[in-house]
């Protein structure tokens, strides 16, 4: 399902999307039909968290720096997509710390497990993972 959405502040044309692309999710933003920004994503579910904090994020930076008609479009979509993407890092960043942690307490937990199991395990029946088979 893709998701696309316009903008238009006098001369200025904003067009974003939130597509499936490969085995991932793709959030853009395209003005004057040239890619400014892209994102991208392996779960949908942080896709469209971006994609509705991305919208969020256009619209309060147009009411906060507006601009005269005889501003460059080149320079104003150049200093949008500084600000995407300083926005964009700042997510990705409470992303990965969230599953940094949820993994590092996976893994606690298996090694925990791991440990209380391993009393009785047959050293015997040790497994060889370097053992070729032909």
């Amino acid at each position: 399902m893709t998701l696309k959405k316009t903008y238009k502040y006098g001369d200025f044309s904003f067009k974003t999307t939130c597509k499936p692309v490969g085995n991932g999710w793709e959030v853009s933003l395209y003005c004057f039909g040239k890619p400014y920004f892209v994102g991208n994503f392996v779960h949908k579910t942080e896709a469209r968290i971006w994609w509705s904090k991305f919208n969020r994020e256009i619209q309060s930076f147009a009411k906060k720096y507006w601009v005269p008609e005889t501003t460059s479009h080149q320079w104003y979509c150049h200093f949008l997509t500084n600000h995407l993407y300083k926005t964009y890092y700042s997510f990705l960043d409470k992303v990965f710390t969230t599953h940094t942690k949820n993994y590092k307490k996976a893994c606690f937990r298996d090694v925990k497990k791991y440990n209380k199991m391993k009393k009785y395990f047959d050293p015997s029946a040790k497994y060889d993972f370097y053992k070729k088979v032909a």
